[in-house]
């Protein structure tokens, strides 16, 4: 039986219906590393089953592949440069960019149309990479340019959600000035809830009934005259969240998050950096608001954090003051101000000779704004008067509200 390492066996294997590498892979296998060979697998393997427009980052492809961070950047840079895959940036928060990684999709007269078998090569313990003339694809300035411009025409549609093969089928079909109209307007249209979703923007460029010069122009028009009025979230959410938003890949109307942002600001804003961190998309962050959920209390922000716990120390304040005013004699300090005291020890302990004697301190009971404290000898309560008042300052730097420090009498 395989280790566990090994991985899945199987008792055969499923054949597909058609080849699925491309002939450029084919062609240039025997070159390849096994790292750029697993990377250009699972970048293929994910833009056949996955629709849209989904990119794919270096978490990814360590999960797809199983390769480590070092390794995937070592194929990936070796991709890159044999012209398989190309990269752009993405926007995942304000000031803050990350690069993900498509095919790069030739156009369709400078595509392989057979598998060239170039010389053998003879496998050893180092890569041989043949750079000879004869191995190289070599494109005229004009072609060269040609093919520049239709890769960036891929990408510009795949950044709108466009599944890869029907935005190759595009940019090769649809004539340049007739597509550019056409991603002019729908995010136009995006930004004015008119559009939903990048099935509108496939439709639109390829129907001969329909002048995508004509409706953005139209669109224009009908915008000033109405004063151009701004999309409801505009107007709720500022500009770093719905960027932040974006990020995640939120396609259509924001007025469900502008909702979440007028009843909870707070739960929002913890959301989008907790989305960010575990790699979640828009889908995941709808459900969220939604459903009313909150981050793990370890992933909030600190500020939220500290918030709650102000929050709590007030509740248990009120609580405690209201079982002394009722006689209720509470048998304990209130857990805010138990840990105020804790707090306050490695700051007391600071003071001269505080390691010796702060420790002979005990707090007994809070009553009307002072908490009596028990020394236990005199020793210990020469050096609390000597301290006192820098003792209350450090105390009161922990609770919501201030207390006075005292000396209960020996009984």
């Amino acid at each position: 039986m395989p280790p566990k390492e090994f991985g899945p066996t199987f008792n055969g294997i499923t054949l597909p219906e058609a080849v699925f590498l491309p002939p450029e892979v084919l062609q240039a296998m025997p070159y390849m590393t096994g790292a750029e060979l697993k990377v250009t697998v699972a970048a293929l393997s994910r833009t056949a089953t996955i629709g849209g427009g989904e990119p794919i980052t270096l978490d990814d492809f360590e999960t797809l592949t199983g390769l480590s961070r070092p390794a995937v950047q070592s194929g990936l840079k070796r991709a890159l440069a044999r012209g398989i895959l190309t990269r752009y940036p993405i926007q995942r928060s304000p000031g803050h960019h990350t690069y993900v990684y498509d095919l790069a999709i030739a156009p369709a007269d400078q595509q392989l149309k057979k598998l060239t078998v170039g010389r053998p090569v003879k496998l050893s313990s180092r890569v041989v990479v043949d750079t000879s003339k004869d191995q190289q694809q070599t494109l005229s300035p004009s072609e060269h340019a040609a093919a520049k411009n239709f890769q960036e025409t891929v990408l510009s549609l795949r950044r709108l959600g466009v599944h890869a093969p029907i935005a190759a089928d595009i940019a090769t079909r649809v004539p340049a000035h007739r597509l550019q109209a056409g991603i002019r307007l729908y995010r136009l249209a995006l930004q004015h809830d008119i559009a939903e979703g990048s099935g509108w923007l496939v439709t639109l460029p390829r129907d001969p009934h329909r002048d995508p010069e004509a409706e953005l122009a139209a669109m224009q028009a009908r915008l000033e005259d109405a004063g151009a009025p701004t999309p409801s979230e505009s107007a709720a959410l500022p500009e770093d969240i719905r960027q932040q938003v974006l990020a995640l890949g939120w396609i259509g109307p924001l007025d469900e998050v502008a909702a979440a942002w007028e009843e909870d600001a707070e739960r929002v804003r913890n959301l989008l950096p907790y989305a960010r961190r575990h790699h979640l998309k828009a889908g995941w962050l709808r459900t969220a608001l939604r459903q009313g959920a909150w981050p793990p209390e370890d992933e909030l922000l600190p500020e939220t954090r500290a918030r709650r716990r102000q929050e709590a120390h007030r509740r248990s304040w009120e609580a405690y003051l209201a079982a002394a005013e009722n006689d209720e004699s509470p048998a304990s300090l209130p857990p805010h101000l138990a840990d105020a005291w804790q707090a306050l020890q490695p700051q007391a302990q600071a003071l001269p000779e505080g390691l010796v004697w702060f420790s002979g301190l005990t707090p007994l009971r809070l009553e009307d704004g002072t908490l009596w404290l028990r020394a236990t000898n005199p020793a210990v309560a020469a050096w609390f008067r000597q301290h006192a008042r820098p003792l209350a300052e450090m105390l009161n730097a922990h609770l919501p509200q201030p207390v006075r420090l005292a000396l209960d009498a020996p009984k």
